[in-house]
């Protein structure tokens, strides 16, 4: 995987392989390489990174550690109930998901963050979105945003936060976002996603994962 990317990310896979069962991160290292380009593609825009799921904060930890690498003076604001998911699905099929990844503590995640030395480059936000983006983040700005929240209600509001906080030539990406173009499509990420780009006359570019560039 690493040879598809430049020395510094390569690096970086590098130190995701040593890490990858402590941090207990849930994505691919094809997909982390391909996050890593976006950091780089997107260092010279004003503005954070801010993730819209986290769970255990894996993902949190590999990232933060990137912007160390490359010097950057941006941080990481990491979102999430920390309490499972908040909602039951609206169009997939096992709608039932209310209280799913129940069990992954805030202490644990913070204590987590601290042991890699990162604590200077994550900022943790506890809560609903709806109770915390526009209360707590009301005035932040950024250059990339991840969207792992699975759940449509989740992911509307996560994006229409971030749209009029987003940078020119900033990026969203998805993490649960599905190319097939069908009536119900499988995850309501989807689905919030796809209406979304609709009503902001936005597309997504599914190479080589799945984005916005507004």
């Amino acid at each position: 995987v690493s040879f598809n990317f430049e020395p510094i990310i390569r690096e970086e896979l590098k130190y995701y392989a040593k890490v990858h069962y402590d941090v207990q991160d849930l994505q691919r290292p094809l997909d982390i390489g391909h996050l890593c380009k976006f950091i780089l593609k997107t260092e010279h825009l004003d503005g954070d990174i801010v993730e819209f799921g986290i769970a255990s904060g894996g993902l949190t930890i590999i990232l933060a550690h990137f912007l160390k690498t490359i010097g950057s003076k941006r941080k990481i604001i990491g979102c999430d109930t920390f309490d499972g998911f908040p909602y039951d699905d609206k169009y997939e099929f096992n709608k039932h998901r209310k209280g799913e990844c129940r069990g992954i503590e805030f202490n644990q995640v913070l204590e987590k963050i601290k042991q890699y030395g990162l604590d200077d480059k994550i900022v943790l936000v506890k809560g609903m979105f709806e109770e915390t983006l526009y209360q707590k983040l009301f005035d932040r700005k950024y250059s990339l945003v991840f969207i792992d929240c699975d759940l449509y209600d989740s992911t509307k509001i996560s994006l229409d936060y971030s749209l009029p906080r987003l940078a020119k030539h900033g990026i969203i990406a998805f993490d649960e976002y599905e190319s097939e173009e069908t009536e119900t499509p499988a995850y309501d990420e989807t689905m919030a996603a796809n209406e979304f780009c609709k009503k902001n006359k936005l597309k997504i570019i599914l190479d080589p994962i799945p984005h916005i560039i507004v």
